[in-house]
């Protein structure tokens, strides 16, 4: 094997590696959201909110976050 070859061969091994860093960086370092309410406190306060305020109150996001966590519900 030339010396050229194997330089190559390192080469090439060095960006698999680089690769791969860079997609366990990305994984390890995604931020974490500071406070996330669980499902049913969840369900409780918007339901709360809609009994209140009415249904026009709700956000585009809480109002997603609802309908994913009556799907989640129902397929259990």
């Amino acid at each position: 094997m030339t010396t050229l070859s194997l330089l190559h061969k390192i080469r090439a091994a060095l960006k698999t590696v680089i690769q791969l860093c860079s997609r366990l960086t990305a994984i390890i370092w995604q931020p974490i959201p500071s406070h996330v309410q669980p499902d049913d406190d969840f369900m409780d306060a918007m339901l709360a909110k809609v009994s209140l305020e009415g249904e026009e109150a709700l956000t585009i996001e809480e109002r997603n976050r609802m309908i994913e966590i009556s799907k989640r519900k129902s397929n259990v």
